[in-house]
């Protein structure tokens, strides 16, 4: 834990709840009451390095995006964007909104700001340096499905929620380039709750999409479904929110009292996704020092110079660490890999682990009293 953040809400009901990123500050937006209330909320920014409060915007709603230095807040008649500091207007984004129910979803793609509209539905996009609007991404199926509740972005590509599917357009071009429906297997009814991009392929959460919880489903740059992410136990409420950790993703699954969030990394294709994964040698194989859950084993015990603990100092013990050292993948660790006891894993290690390994004179003296030293 770093920060505990808290916003006093004066009522133990809300009906939006947003967090973003501005800079290196935080942005937590939140709308007490029903829906039906529409707009009203705020939203805070929060020193990143202090946690304490720089500024709360009220009550203009709890949807906002971090545009630069500066804060973009949704809610009726469109958007704005403010100067934290200050807490000034610099800049509108103004929509036809007659029924007053402001805006769902903000997001960004490159210079283009695109504002979902409630009512009449539709994604607005304007020039986020003039404020003008240049193009519409609208639905053919009127006003029921929530379009553009949740929006994603990748390049010039924009992946918006239309309950239960997922349309996504080029922006570029202007073109609708596909309709995602639900895989086959899963129910259909909260498909395209949240979205998010994750190292290129379009991450689509579904709660409550099995007997056993919700799923997100990931779909490729051809909008194939790569593979489904479950999580049995964690509540129905799984795939809520998504977000991407690197080339990992991570899925919100809120609960009454309180939820878990599910991290998943591709393990097996050789590349160390931190923090997630420890290890990855480019296998699934649970027998060597790194499993198939990418989690560092020692199967034989930690013994130093043995890299990749299958209990002896060879040449391909040197490898590894040498790719320690470059920061490649590896099973290494200190206690096995630290040979000369000096506090890391350096080049000086790797030829040591050489040296025993070609029957020449070597000192592995590894620190840790736990690591068994080959004489």
């Amino acid at each position: 834990m770093i920060h505990d953040l808290t916003v006093e809400v004066g009522d133990d009901r809300w009906w939006q709840f947003a967090v973003n990123t501005v800079g290196g500050n935080a942005l937590v937006g939140i709308a007490p009451g029903e829906e039906t209330d529409r707009l009203g909320g705020s939203v805070t920014v929060f020193n990143g390095e202090t946690g304490g409060t720089i500024r709360t915007f009220c009550c203009l709603g709890a949807l906002s995006l971090g545009v630069g230095e500066n804060v973009l807040l949704g809610g009726e008649g469109g958007a704005a964007l403010y100067d934290p500091a200050t807490g000034n207007v610099i800049r509108t984004y103004t929509i036809a909104d007659p029924e007053r129910r402001g805006v769902l979803s903000l997001a960004r793609v490159g210079r283009t700001l695109a504002v979902a509209a409630a009512f009449p539905v539709g994604v607005h996009l304007f020039d986020e340096r003039t404020g003008t609007r240049i193009g519409f991404a609208g639905t053919n199926h009127g006003n029921a499905r929530r379009f553009g509740s949740t929006m994603a972005v990748s390049g010039s590509r924009l992946a918006a929620t239309e309950v239960p599917q997922v349309n996504v357009f080029d922006l570029a071009f202007g073109a609708l380039l596909a309709t995602i429906d639900s895989p086959a297997g899963f129910p259909r009814g909260t498909f395209g709750t949240s979205l998010a991009y994750v190292d290129g392929l379009l991450a689509v959460g579904a709660p409550s999409a099995s007997s056993a919880g919700g799923a997100v489903h990931l779909f490729d740059a051809n909008h194939a479904l790569v593979t489904s992410l479950t999580a049995d136990g964690v509540g129905l409420d799984f795939g809520r929110s998504v977000t991407a950790l690197g080339r990992s993703v991570a899925i919100g699954a809120p609960t009454e009292d309180g939820g878990t969030v599910v991290i998943f990394s591709p393990c097996g294709d050789g590349v160390v996704d931190a923090p997630v994964e420890q290890c990855d040698d480019g296998n699934d194989d649970p027998t060597d020092a790194c499993d198939g859950a990418c989690r560092l084993t020692t199967p034989g015990g930690d013994v130093c110079g043995d890299a990749d603990a299958n209990g002896s100092a060879t040449v391909t013990d040197g490898v590894l660490v040498l790719r320690a050292v470059a920061g490649l993948a590896s099973p290494c660790t200190a206690t096995r890999c630290d040979v000369d006891g000096d506090g890391r894993i350096g080049l000086t290690d790797g030829v040591q682990v050489l040296r025993f390994a070609a029957g020449l004179p070597a000192a592995l003296l590894c620190a840790s009293d736990n690591a068994p030293r080959i004489r």
